[in-house]
């Protein structure tokens, strides 16, 4: 099977979608297209902060290049980081986002992204397809003509580091363009002042191309494809939130959605089914502290200028 994947690493969700989703995850009884559901799906954006701008700016890009865990790597995969590197045509820093969800759950869709795009499936958000073929890798079709595999070169706690293979097709365009990109997602958790659990996440693409005139074309389109990617990555980092939210309020209204999975490997669905369990587990036991000390607070995470927390 040859090595490529989806250029564009997260699915377009519509704005009706996460309405739906909105009123599904937060009350079950508010139709999707109703001034309730609308509400809940605005109070929910609201949650999700923009600590800083996506960039794309040389300045940006050497401070992304800086963060790179190019040490963590085995020599093999340190060399087709660096090669995409030395080769880049466009650079990305996508926004800095702040946003609540308790950690295993944060920890648990970064690690199994499938999981997250089946969920999208089950709700109707979005018809991408994604399936884990290795250890470290999975295939993937956007339903739009972007296909493709990639490799996941790095799992830490923290770090992301995935090389992607493929062609993505853009709207403005008639044919698919080839491309291979290095994306690094960085993460921290940490809880606010209320003493609620928080995530900050920032995410970084340097994406090389083929040939100089391939390269020219995808440089036309960057501005439309730029406003894409920032704002998939705000849907993606909004549908987790809103996941949480529901393992937390409703989490056999996930359990029946994890049964309802299909192409994942079979444990994913006892994962998520337990996965819930223990984020609604944990907001009781939270409920339950502030009950006791309703003054209980812990310090807010610092934000330095990359968008990390600082510890």
């Amino acid at each position: 099977m040859s090595n490529r994947f989806v250029f564009r690493p997260f699915g377009v969700m519509s704005g009706r979608s996460l309405i739906a989703a909105a009123a599904l995850c937060v009350a079950a009884s508010a139709p999707a297209a109703s001034p309730e559901a609308e509400q809940l799906e605005s109070e929910a954006r609201a949650r999700i902060v923009t600590v800083q701008a996506g960039s794309g700016t040389i300045l940006a890009r050497r401070r992304a290049e800086k963060a790179l865990p190019l040490a963590a790597l085995d020599p093999a995969a340190r060399a087709r980081a660096v090669q995409v590197l030395e080769d880049q045509t466009l650079f990305r820093t996508l926004p800095v986002l702040r946003f609540p969800i308790h950690e295993d759950g944060l920890t648990y869709f970064v690690q199994h992204p499938d999981v997250a795009v089946a969920l999208w499936r089950v709700l109707g958000v979005s018809q991408c397809d994604m399936w884990q073929t290795g250890p470290n890798s999975y295939e993937g079709d956007a339903g739009d003509g972007s296909v493709g595999l990639f490799d996941v070169l790095l799992r830490g706690k923290t770090d992301q580091l995935v090389l992607v293979e493929g062609q993505f097709k853009s709207p403005v365009l008639n044919d698919p363009i080839q491309a291979t990109c290095l994306f690094h997602l960085h993460t921290e958790t940490a809880f606010d002042a209320a003493g609620e659990p928080v995530a900050v996440g920032q995410a970084s693409l340097f994406v090389s191309f083929p040939s100089r005139a391939v390269g020219a074309a995808a440089k036309l389109i960057s501005p439309v494809t730029n406003v894409v990617l920032d704002r998939n990555f705000e849907e993606v980092c909004l549908f987790a939130h809103l996941m949480d939210r529901s393992m937390q309020t409703r989490p056999v209204w996930v359990e029946g959605l994890a049964s309802n999975l299909d192409g994942v490997l079979p444990r994913r669905k006892v994962e998520l089914s337990e996965l819930s369990e223990r984020v609604y587990a944990s907001a009781r036991y939270r409920e339950r502290l502030r009950d006791r000390d309703p003054g209980l607070r812990t310090a807010a995470p610092t934000i330095d200028g990359y968008g990390g927390v600082r510890r």
